[in-house]
Order: C-alpha cells, then structure tokens, then sequence
C-alpha cells in the first residue's frame, strides 16, 4: 500500500498477519528506511479498521521519502491443501494425457 493512497485495504480477521514493515524501500541510492508494525497492523485488522500507509499510523521512518507499507499474510491451511491437491490432480492428469497421445507420435 503506497503512502498518501485515496484509500487503504481492509482484511479478513480470520486471517492471520504474518508481518508488516512501512517505510521508504532502497534504491540505488540509499538503504531502505523502516519499521517493522506488524503488531500495530494485527490490531486493526482484528478491529475491523481499514489499513494503510499513513505516518499517523505508523510514525515517519523516513521523513522526505515516498513510504510503503508491506504487509505478508498467513494463508488458511486448508485453503492451501486445496490448492496443493487441485494442483498434483492436474498433474496426474496431464501425465495420463501424454502416456495416451505418446504412441500415436511418430518419430522421423
């Protein structure tokens, strides 16, 4: 989320932050400039505030510089595995697709 955005995001509760950094990233200029407020963050989620880049939030890490904020998210298990399965099942059924076209191909 950029600083000074018109609006912010807001998240699912029941999803868990897993770390959140504002600041201003590096370039080839300078270090990055931040903090880490992955609690500050976690609160408003569990609140139900709407998140963003805003030095009244978070402070001002990097006073001058353009800021971000980062934020990483743990995703559901279960939502995960679902995918992983979805995943190895398009696989396999690829596989099965080759092994019956393969001795159709003739090799010149």
């Amino acid at each position: 989320i950029k600083e000074h955005a018109s609006s912010g995001c807001s998240f699912d509760a029941s999803k868990q932050v897993a770390e959140a950094w504002y600041g201003a990233r590096e370039d080839a200029d300078r270090p990055a400039q931040g903090a880490i407020v992955t609690s500050k963050v976690r609160e408003l989620v569990q609140q139900g505030m709407q998140v963003r880049a805003s030095n009244d939030l978070f402070g001002d890490p990097a006073p001058g510089k353009e800021k971000v904020l980062e934020i990483k998210m743990l995703r559901d298990i279960a939502a995960a595995e679902d995918d992983i399965d979805a995943a190895v099942r398009a696989t396999a059924e690829a596989r099965r697709l080759l092994e019956l076209e393969l001795p159709m191909m003739v090799v010149l």
